[in-house]
């Protein structure tokens, strides 16, 4: 038998790095005037920092390493930061289950700002639901850009910064399926059917019958949606098509960009309708309050121990090469990436690494561009990385190898130095310039091209 609304346990969370704090301050701020009933949880989906803060009274931070998640350091660094931040969801509402035992719980991205009671969520509750979800869009977007229906359709159906749940046995199971799931497989690459954990959920209509499906159109308003709704302002506050508005998404919102809405969309800048932009102040003038400059708010997780950064390419080649997990890859996965790769370690003097291979795996130009069996490719490839490492997130760390293994009295060797240095960047442009060159003497243009082909 169900028990009333005011006697069941209800939690509401949300979940962050250190960087995302001020965007959390805004949504626990509005969460604590519109449901001081429910208990707040923020999941610090990052390392504790003693000098940064959440300073809201009476919400809960639980760092994610808390969880208990098996192997968790292979967990987190499979993962960029925003996967991260979206792969932690089923566990901690499993947490929230089996370790405080909330019946009804809530998730809400910390970009939202509430303006109003969620009442037809709990109501959702109230009528049998073990699941809410809202869809992105609740009528054709049939329009040349993102986000038209057939980008929705790639992002996945239904938005992932808000779900609740109960703790039915139909719910629990659910959570264990998306734990598996997002545990291996929580990554952006809508290319292959995926996009972190939301995708996951165009199925759990599917899998589950008591799943209610929220078409109010005063919930999760945000920049997919605004197309087909009608945000108006009056002197008491916001309206969605003539009803109060009760949660708006400021997915994407950019400080640096006060008149424009989103940065994943071309639509809503600029010009913008006048209470689509009044509300975009108001928001930035609240993340403002909020910020603080005073403190590092650099994510935990995303550097070697040997304080080396790690670039996404770092984070994708490891759970594309890896077979078996790494204890620890954060102490060791940065000797991995320096190591030879394959058979091509034997072709002196070009050294290609396991990462410097992995990233030529990936770009189909740089394998018509570099062929690495032969020693002028391995060169010429040698020369490119050393040229555009830093474009890729790459720290110098990883050009060792290459200069370490040459031999620096070598004229090749020297010339690597002294074009990288006079030419920098502009070295890749200029061999192709001097291929296609017939203006210059000769004599000029023979030893050049020798250097750059």
């Amino acid at each position: 038998m169900n028990l009333p609304a005011t006697m069941r346990k209800r939690a509401i969370f949300s979940i962050c790095s250190n960087n995302y704090f001020p965007y959390a301050r805004i949504l626990f701020t509005s969460l604590k005037e519109y449901h001081p009933e429910v208990s707040l949880f923020l999941c610090l989906a990052d390392t504790p920092q003693p000098e940064i803060e959440l300073k809201i009274a009476d919400v809960e931070v639980i760092p994610v390493a808390d969880l208990e998640i098996t192997n968790f350091l292979d967990f987190a660094f499979r993962y960029d930061i925003m996967e991260f931040n979206t792969a932690i969801k089923p566990f901690f509402l499993d947490w929230l289950i089996r370790e405080r035992g909330f019946e009804e719980i809530v998730y809400l991205d910390p970009d939202i700002e509430l303006f109003a009671p969620m009442k037809p969520v709990f109501d959702a509750f109230e009528k049998g639901a073990d699941f809410a979800i809202t869809p992105h869009i609740t009528a054709p977007a049939e329009f040349d850009e993102f986000p038209d229906d057939i980008g929705i359709m790639k992002a996945g159906i239904y938005n992932l910064g808000f779900i609740a749940l109960n703790n039915s046995q139909e719910a629990q199971n659910f959570l264990q399926w998306w734990k598996r799931r997002l545990r291996y497989q929580c990554i952006n690459q809508q290319d292959q059917g995926i996009f972190v954990d939301q995708k996951f959920v165009d199925l759990l209509p599917a899998f589950h019958q008591n799943v209610a499906i929220l078409r109010d159109r005063t919930l999760n308003v945000a920049y997919w949606n605004l197309d087909r709704r009608k945000l108006s302002q009056t002197s008491e506050g916001w309206l969605v098509d003539g009803e109060p508005l009760i949660f708006f998404h400021f997915s994407g919102i950019d400080s640096q960009q006060p008149n424009r809405l989103s940065k994943h969309t071309e639509r809503f800048q600029d010009y913008l309708d006048p209470a689509i932009q009044s509300i975009i102040n108001r928001y930035l003038e609240s993340l403002q309050k909020f910020q603080d400059n005073s403190v590092n708010t650099s994510y935990g997780y995303g550097k070697f121990s040997n304080q080396i950064a790690i670039a996404d390419l770092m984070r994708r080649c490891y759970r594309d090469s890896i077979t078996l997990e790494q204890n620890n890859p954060f102490e060791t996965f940065h000797l991995e990436l320096n190591q030879p790769s394959g058979l091509l370690s034997n072709l002196s003097p070009w050294r290609v690494t396991k990462l410097m291979r992995y990233l030529w795996e990936q770009r189909i130009d740089l394998q018509i561009a570099f062929d690495l069996t032969h020693l002028q490719g391995r060169f010429n490839y040698a020369l490119w990385f050393v040229q555009n490492a830093a474009s890729h997130g790459i720290d110098d760390y990883f050009l060792n190898p290459i200069l370490d293994t040459t031999d620096p009295n070598s004229k090749k060797y020297q010339l690597i130095l002294l074009v990288n240095k006079v030419l920098g960047k502009t070295t890749w442009q200029m061999r192709t310039l001097l291929k296609k060159s017939l203006w210059l003497p000769r004599k000029l243009t023979k030893p050049l091209r020798l250097l750059l082909k």
